[in-house]
């Protein structure tokens, strides 16, 4: 049975969140979990912004970013600490040269923010810049008490319960692609229902963050179809992946950048024209997008298909070389990008804007 996403923009939510947020549209969708497969899900959804405004100044040397009209908030409200303020948070850029990218915040005070940001990119924000500030999704966010999942009801662990399955690290707000390719799961959760907690291995792990645009993994271990729902906040700005390469060659796992459908051809700006991927010539393959649509119903499924980007015709291909431009991506699929090895390491960066911004 192919999976399908029930989707996507669905309201616009009429009260205001805390801080003064405006509102944000509301997605909604819902995976299928068949038995004894695995099903790959872009977490796309973000939860709800908890404050938008714009930039007032900023000071380059610290990463302090101050906002207008004296927001008025608690010292270190959305600064993490393990037992005063167990709630991480973010802050994405709506527009502005960094439109699109998020940065972890690290402290703030009434007025400004303490972002996890270098010094390159903090030069490139402008006064009158847009940001939001929303918190992490974490496992306890994502699926409170484990939602619709099988939970683990025995002392064995991952026995009969519902696995979901992690590909990067967040690692004191950066996030970290395993270099390889081919890569396993970095980690790897069940709701343990006699604790009444999400764990990997012996661990408690509900505080587990689920940075933006991550890729889960879903093993449904028992012989039952589970539908799983997923509702959150619709990005009302770009998206941003950052890539590195390296000298051998990497796998990097992406979620499919926007919570609509869209065509290989629409992903050409963001992966082509930046570089994240380099064209082909002569059909000799550089740089490889695969993806997973759980169109394949087993354990570890391999990619439905992968693609390369021919530099002579300025056209997407398959893996059996026919036209592929028009091939449709859902927001449910994922996608895997597999880099070629580089002399150096750089950094790239791709940006997507989705259909419903620019049609607005």
């Amino acid at each position: 049975m192919k999976l399908r996403a029930l989707s996507v923009l669905c309201f616009f939510l009429a009260a205001q969140a805390s801080w003064g947020a405006e509102s944000s549209p509301v997605g909604a969708c819902q995976i299928q979990l068949n038995p004894k497969v695995d099903t790959y899900v872009s977490v796309n959804f973000t939860r709800t912004p908890e404050y938008q405004g714009a930039v007032a100044s900023l000071n380059a040397d610290s990463g302090i970013v101050q906002l207008g009209n004296n927001p008025a908030w608690a010292s270190n409200c959305f600064a993490y600490d393990e037992v005063s303020q167990p709630k991480r948070y973010y802050a994405k850029f709506m527009d502005g040269a960094l439109e699109g990218e998020w940065f972890d915040i690290r402290a703030n005070t009434g007025d400004t923010l303490t972002l996890l940001i270098s010094a390159e990119d903090l030069a490139k924000v402008g006064v009158g810049d847009n940001l939001q500030i929303i918190p992490y999704w974490t496992l306890d966010t994502l699926f409170p008490e484990g939602g619709v999942l099988d939970k683990v009801t025995s002392g064995i662990a991952y026995d009969g319960g519902t696995i979901v399955f992690k590909y990067t690290n967040f690692n004191d707000g950066v996030v970290e692609h395993p270099k390889g390719v081919n890569i396993p799961a970095s980690k790897s959760f069940y709701y343990f229902a006699k604790s009444n907690c999400w764990k990997s291995g012996v661990e408690n792990a509900g505080s587990e963050i689920i940075e933006p645009n991550a890729v889960l993994k879903f093993r449904q271990q028992k012989n039952y179809s589970i539908n799983v729902p997923f509702v959150g906040a619709v990005p009302m700005s770009a998206t941003v992946f950052n890539i590195k390469t390296e000298t051998d060659h990497q796998d990097y796992r992406l979620a499919v950048p926007t919570t609509t459908k869209v065509k290989l051809s629409d992903l050409t700006p963001m992966l082509i024209s930046t570089g994240i991927i380099e064209p082909s010539t002569s059909r000799d393959m550089r740089d490889i997008l695969f993806l997973y649509d759980n169109s394949k119903q087993t354990l570890n499924p391999s990619a439905t298909d992968w693609f390369f980007f021919l530099e002579s015709t300025s056209k997407w291909y398959n893996s059996k070389q026919a036209p592929s431009d028009d091939v449709e991506i859902g927001s449910d699929a994922t996608l895997m990008i597999r880099k070629k090895p580089q002399d150096a390491q750089t950094v790239i960066k791709g940006k997507f804007t989705p259909e419903y911004l620019t049609n607005q």
